[in-house]
Parts: C-alpha cells; structure tokens; sequence
C-alpha cells in the first residue's frame, strides 16, 4: 500500500512486531517504533505518523533537504459527530485515489473550518453535515470563487480529478 504524506513519499506496509512498517523518502520506519508510541497511549494512527515525523526529523538533522510540502487540493469540511467520522473515512477515500486531502479533525463553525481549507491552499471544500449524510452527498465548494454544488459521496474522487468537471456545470 502506498500514500502520500504532506511532506514526501510515504510507502505503508502491515505492522508486525518489528519490520519495516514504511519508509520515508526510503527511509524505514520500524513497527517497534509505532509499537512503541501506541504503548504511550496513541492510536495506530497517530503512532505511525510520529515514527514518520521522526524519521523527517532526522533528514533534517542531518542536512538532507527535505521534500516540499503538498498542498491539499480538497479539505474536508465535516460538521457534527456523525460527520466528524464521515469526514474521516473521506478523506482516507481520496488519498486512495491519490488526492491530496486534508481536514480539521477538530469540532469547529463550518466558517472556521472554510478558513482553514483556504489557509491550507486547497482548491476544494467537501462540506460533510446532517442534510449530506441523510442524502449520500457531499458538497463541493470551489474555493476560487465559491461556486458549489451537491455531488453523490461516491463521486467526489472523480470529480476532483476531472480537469475542469465544473465547466458544464452551473
């Protein structure tokens, strides 16, 4: 399995024991090391992307440049708890396809969050809230110019990667 972190090439294997779990601009990240953070309390998750970050520490530390940040070019906007999960299982969707996408994965106001999506450079917002989640929607917004529109959850993915899928669009 392969991802792409906000700061390079992240490749991802299973966590064993203590076996290469990923690399980082071929660089390995050990499962002791992600074994060891979630024994201090952190999810899986979270222990993987700090065993990353630690390994892009030491490219820093010693002096290798390290690679350019990846702007996001959709952040998911989700509103409420229901949301919050939904918002979560989207953006994982999207990077599999090989979007960038971002979130807050806080709770914030949708204004908050919108400001946060344009501080972070994103084209898109994929707005999540209860009206989405009854419908199976998700709504897109365009951020250049706020034009928006309803498109089917399963379909956010394409139409981010359709050049321009908003041209015959109102």
């Amino acid at each position: 399995m392969s991802a792409r972190s906000s700061n390079g090439s992240v490749e991802l294997c299973d966590v064993i024991g203590d076996v290469q779990v990923a690399t980082v601009e071929g660089r390995p990240v050990w499962g002791s090391c992600v074994t060891a953070q979630t024994a201090r309390g952190a999810t899986k998750q979270a222990a993987l992307d700090q065993c990353i970050g630690f390994e892009l520490m030491a490219i820093e530390a010693e002096g290798a440049p390290l690679p350019s940040p990846r702007t996001p070019r959709c952040f998911v906007v989700a509103i409420g708890a229901d949301a919050e999960t939904a918002g979560r299982y989207l953006i994982a969707d999207l990077r599999d396809e090989g979007i960038a996408a971002a979130g807050s994965h806080e709770d914030r106001p949708l204004k908050a969050q919108l400001k946060m999506a344009d501080r972070a450079g994103a084209s898109f917002a994929a707005i999540v809230g209860e009206r989405e989640l009854a419908d199976g929607t998700v709504t897109l917004r365009r951020l250049a110019d706020g034009v928006q529109m309803s498109v089917p959850t399963a379909d956010v993915a394409r139409w981010l990667t359709t050049p321009d899928g908003w041209a015959d669009r109102p």
